[in-house]
């Protein structure tokens, strides 16, 4: 079952775009006319929708290149601990100290 938390906001969306894509310019700006629209209303509702756009562009945008640097720490944590022969598990190695001498 579709949760209705995503399902409602989604519908609500998609029927809000559309309506304020189809009436772009196709409404009166006078009142009392059929088409009435409120310029200063609509005009909101534009810069809303297309900010809310850029946010979310913005926050995937954020979310590639975090896991991109990400996946090059992991990476590159692997590498240097095969390069310079260390384990990553966190178990402790023995070590080499030479005995002081007295």
């Amino acid at each position: 079952m579709i949760n209705a938390s995503i399902f409602v906001p989604s519908i609500t969306l998609c029927v809000g775009n559309y309506w304020i894509i189809q009436t772009f310019g196709k409404f009166s700006v006078e009142p009392g006319k059929p088409n009435y629209c409120n310029p200063v209303l609509y005009w909101y509702s534009v810069g809303v929708t297309l900010g809310g756009y850029i946010l979310i562009a913005l926050i995937v945008i954020v979310a590639l290149l975090c896991g991109c640097c990400l996946c090059a720490c992991c990476v590159c944590s692997a590498c240097c601990a095969k390069l310079f022969n260390t384990q990553t598990s966190g178990k402790k190695r023995k070590s080499r100290r030479r005995p002081q001498r007295v």
